[in-house]
């Protein structure tokens, strides 16, 4: 009887460990992730605000500046932090260096070509980031709804913005590529 307990206990746990599910996929690290990930350094994290876009529930933009206190390098990057109401995880997604002319590139795409079009079907167009931070826009019921993403795959990281705030984000990501 002991045996057959033992054996139904094993059996639902290899059940259960098989049929785990993961929440997000493999991201990729940003630059600025793989430069605060380095062992043997002293890393200082300073955070500028740009603004902030959403109005229900704001997103905070914001430059990034990590600093190795020992080898005396640093590295900027964009952040942007969301805290979703009841959510006690603090949602953050980093634009590198690198990328920020790709996103203001995307955002400028979409206001000028893609906002203007009639689509027969559901259609999604978005830029995504390394962190996995997206913004773009979907069409259905004959609109375009614009929106970010804080963190690919990660529950409460989706801000709905208007077309205003989709505008401001094209502004503060301009003044934040001025100081990176």
């Amino acid at each position: 009887m002991k045996r057959l307990k033992l054996s139904i206990c094993l059996l639902i746990l290899a059940v259960n460990v098989h049929g785990q599910e993961t929440t997000t996929k493999d991201i990729p690290l940003t630059n600025a992730e793989k430069f605060t990930a380095k062992s043997g350094s002293l890393i200082r994290r300073e955070f500028i605000d740009i603004g902030s876009v959403g109005a229900k529930y704001p997103c905070k933009i914001q430059i990034a500046i990590f600093s190795d206190l020992i080898s005396k390098t640093s590295i900027k990057a964009v952040r942007l932090e969301y805290n979703y109401p009841g959510d006690a995880n603090t949602k953050i997604g980093l634009i590198d260096v690198d990328e920020v002319d790709g996103a203001l590139k995307s955002i400028k795409i979409l206001k000028d070509e893609i906002f203007s079009k009639k689509e027969e079907n559901y259609t999604e167009v978005a830029f995504t980031s390394r962190s996995g931070f997206s913004i773009g826009a979907y069409y259905s019921n004959g609109i375009w709804e614009p929106y970010m993403e804080i963190h690919k795959n990660s529950y409460h990281s989706m801000v709905t913005i208007n077309m205003d705030d989709f505008n401001k984000l094209y502004d503060m990501l301009l003044q934040a590529k001025a100081k990176l």
